[in-house]
């Protein structure tokens, strides 16, 4: 974890520019820093709020990472509220997070790790068909191999527990082949 944190920092700016007409913006750059210390000192309401206010501005050099961010934020907060009301609500404002850059820069670099978010958001929510879905489109893709580990991992969890219907498993297989 804290090594993906590390990576997300050390990021250039003109790598990371994952929307079109992106600029380099130093408040931008000010708000993501302030939510990645605070999210590695767990203080993840600033974190939300520093994440939110990088997505919030024209696009810029931290959008997607911030977007990124903004959604592992979530989970680990609905995470911390347990079950509930505010436990749904954080995951449900995860799989937002997650599809607005799934939206805003479908060929980020970060979509596969979005993808992978929101079916963590989903199977939270108990909605493990939508979490199924997420985990096959990511070993439908051309997504990094560790990414496609952890989908197929969770895909696994899924079909072991019978979480999903025999017709839904059906459907991944055919659309993932036998093999996978």
């Amino acid at each position: 974890m804290l090594a993906t944190l590390i990576a997300l920092t050390c990021l250039s700016s003109a790598a990371e520019a994952a929307f079109e007409g992106a600029r380099y913006r130093r408040d931008a750059e000010r708000h993501f820093t302030r939510g990645i210390t605070a999210y590695g000192r767990d203080d993840l309401d600033v974190a939300r709020a520093s994440f939110r206010a990088v997505a919030d501005m024209p696009a810029n050099q931290r959008s997607g990472a911030a977007l990124l961010m903004l959604s592992r934020t979530l989970i680990r907060l609905g995470d911390g509220f347990g079950s509930g009301p505010e436990a749904a609500a954080a995951y449900s404002a995860a799989v937002s997070a997650s599809r607005e850059l799934m939206k805003r820069a479908p060929n980020s670099r970060y979509t596969a790790d979005a993808r992978l978010l929101t079916g963590d958001a989903y199977h939270q929510l108990k909605r493990f068909y939508e979490a199924a879905t997420e985990y096959a489109r990511i070993l439908d893709s051309t997504a990094p191999l560790a990414v496609q580990a952890s989908a197929a991992e969770r895909l696994a969890g899924i079909v072991r527990n019978r979480a999903i219907t025999k017709g839904a498993l059906d459907h991944f297989r055919l659309q993932l082949g036998d093999a996978r």
